[in-house]
């Protein structure tokens, strides 16, 4: 019988509110055995004292703060297994969520395999699921993975090598870490399966990095430019790198619509500028466009 291991690296900063739900189901996991890596990141709140409380159910490593790419990178070091899965401090997964991605890796022999995911928390302008589970690419995703980052960090599971060869993530892209090295890894031919269950609990947060629209949107034009001189993507088509590129203005647009109207029209307008084809963000520029109108001739209340 093969027994199914896998090394779970959690990074922390100051998430006393959501770290022992989230450590709790990582090691609720059925059907597999995990071995569950903190790795503080120089917490000044209650945290550390939560994680020692698993005692040696949890391995907890401490370091001055540095940042989530280095924490994650030092747990994969850290880590015994093939296999390697991780968790944000607030996010949860569902009891079944690595079985059936080993189930998926074994019937597939994918290096990367991802889950959807339920949107919580603060969602009053998202939708239920993360993805559209008809449409998660799997096989060759690089080009997909141009368009969107469509994997979320605690959804994903795959090979430590891989990880290691690519040289793991990369602190520069703090805030698209993730999308960076994922693009890295499928850059290299590497193959991607999706679970399509959402087994995933991804936490929407009023405080998270995301909300810095300028910085993010920045971040997300780095990332793909780095994508886009490496080898893979110098072989990619023109008209995917100037859908890609629109797809960051676009994002980037729709992240800021409910607190600035104005600078998602100008950011849409950036996205119809390198892609003036694509009827979607034509279509969200309208909407910006109608909705102040809208908010003028609509009648007070008597």
């Amino acid at each position: 019988m093969i027994i199914r291991r896998v090394s779970v690296v959690i990074p922390l900063f100051n998430a006393e509110k959501y770290i022992r739900q989230t450590i709790e189901s990582a090691l609720n996991q059925q059907d597999c055995e995990t071995e569950v890596i903190v790795v503080d990141d120089g917490s000044r709140d209650t945290s550390p004292d939560i994680v020692r409380s698993f005692g040696d159910r949890v391995r907890f490593v401490v370091q001055e703060n540095a940042g989530p790419a280095v924490a994650r990178n030092r747990g994969v070091a850290e880590a015994r297994y093939n296999w390697v899965a991780f968790l944000d401090s607030d996010d949860l997964w569902e009891p079944n969520k690595l079985a059936r991605q080993f189930e998926t890796a074994a019937s597939s022999d994918a290096d990367v395999i991802y889950t959807n995911a339920t949107n919580f928390g603060d969602v009053s302008h998202v939708g239920d699921l993360r993805l559209v589970p008809e449409n998660m690419p799997a096989g060759d995703v690089f080009e997909a993975l141009l368009m969107d980052n469509f994997i979320t960090m605690s959804g994903v599971m795959l090979r430590k090598s891989l990880i290691q060869a690519v040289g793991g993530f990369r602190s520069k892209f703090r805030g698209t870490e993730d999308w960076d090295l994922w693009l890295r890894i499928a850059a290299t031919g590497a193959t991607f399966q999706p679970v399509l269950e959402p087994l995933t609990l991804y936490r929407w947060r009023s405080d998270s990095l995301s909300k810095n629209f300028v910085r993010m949107k920045e971040l997300r034009e780095s990332t793909l430019e780095a994508a886009l001189k490496s080898k893979r993507g110098q072989q990619t088509p023109q008209h995917i790198k100037a859908n890609a590129k629109a797809n960051v203005a676009a994002t980037s647009a729709w992240s800021v619509e409910q607190v600035d109207q104005r600078q998602a029209r100008i950011w849409y307008a950036q996205a119809l500028l390198r892609a003036p084809w694509r009827l979607d963000h034509w279509k969200s520029m309208c909407k910006q466009l109608i909705l102040p109108m809208a908010a003028v001739v609509r009648p007070s209340a008597t």
